[in-house]
């Protein structure tokens, strides 16, 4: 099993449950939703607290994330 990353897509209604909750603080609010940073633990807290499913679980080195111009900039996916 290869090691778990966590990314949070465009459904994010940006209410901040997953940055209050998050041990590390490594949640942070963008332009047009939360950003997980690279201070992530992979702890998994973000994924089950998220009210609408926003964060998503993925194995790396298995998916490719494809993400907008402007979201580029703020994100921190290895």
């Amino acid at each position: 099993m290869g090691k778990l990353k966590f990314h949070i897509d465009d459904t994010c209604v940006k209410c901040g449950a997953c940055a209050v909750d998050c041990p590390v603080q490594c949640i942070t609010e963008g332009t047009t939703r939360f950003v997980i940073g690279k201070g992530c633990i992979s702890c998994g807290d973000c994924y089950s607290i998220c009210p609408v499913g926003a964060v998503k679980m993925v194995k790396l080195g298995t998916v490719t994330i494809v993400k907008r111009k402007e979201d580029a900039k703020e994100d921190d996916i290895d």
